[in-house]
């Protein structure tokens, strides 16, 4: 995005990178699999979104992690953090776009799980937002602007998700970490929550 029109800032974001990267080069993924578990596992997609939250664009972003658990097992299977295609217009219609984008990038995976465990995986949905619940369960007069594309995402999740979709509160929400900036400590916290150390 910058590379043409690259500034002093960019090399300080650049330095902030990869002294992160170099701080880190030890961290890995950790995640265990339970055999006895095969029978109990489900696949858990968290998401969410920071309205405007660039601030060159006021694009939000959503965030997306997936993990298939089981009583004893914890195997984080996707993350994403990925800016918005439009600018949004309240933070429901930004957490609706990312339980749509939730549903579209699961869905293949659920079926790559399916078939590699030989059974159907019961796919569950968490968001943070009361409002973007009821959009997802119950549809939207308000959001009749929507793109053409949008409103057919949107029914599609509607008819697909709203049975399994749940409530999680704001400061147990996996997917925080890919939407915003986080304090140091929370930030922390939140990457080994995910098996990140």
């Amino acid at each position: 995005r910058y590379l043409t029109r690259w500034t002093v800032q960019h090399d300080r974001w650049l330095i902030r990178i990869y002294g992160y990267l170099q701080g880190t080069t030890k961290f890995c993924l950790h995640f265990v699999i339970f055999p006895a578990d095969l029978q109990y596992f489900e696949l858990l997609v968290f998401f969410d979104a920071d309205l405007a939250g660039c601030l060159n664009t006021r694009r939000s972003t959503t965030g997306v992690f997936a993990v298939l658990w089981g009583p004893h097992t914890w195997a984080p299977l996707l993350f994403l953090s990925k800016r918005q295609g439009q600018v949004g217009l309240s933070t429901p219609e930004s957490e609706t776009l990312a339980g749509i984008t939730s549903y579209k990038r699961i869905t293949r995976l659920s079926m790559l799980v399916n078939i590699s465990l030989r059974r159907d995986v019961p796919v569950r949905y968490f968001g943070d937002n009361t409002a973007a619940e009821r959009i997802l369960n119950q549809g939207s007069v308000q959001l009749a602007y929507m793109k053409r594309s949008q409103g057919i995402s949107l029914a599609a999740a509607r008819a697909l998700i709203s049975k399994d979709l749940n409530r999680v509160p704001s400061g147990t929400n996996f997917s925080d970490i890919f939407t915003k900036a986080l304090e140091g400590a929370t930030f922390h916290e939140n990457r080994e929550r995910l098996g990140v150390f």
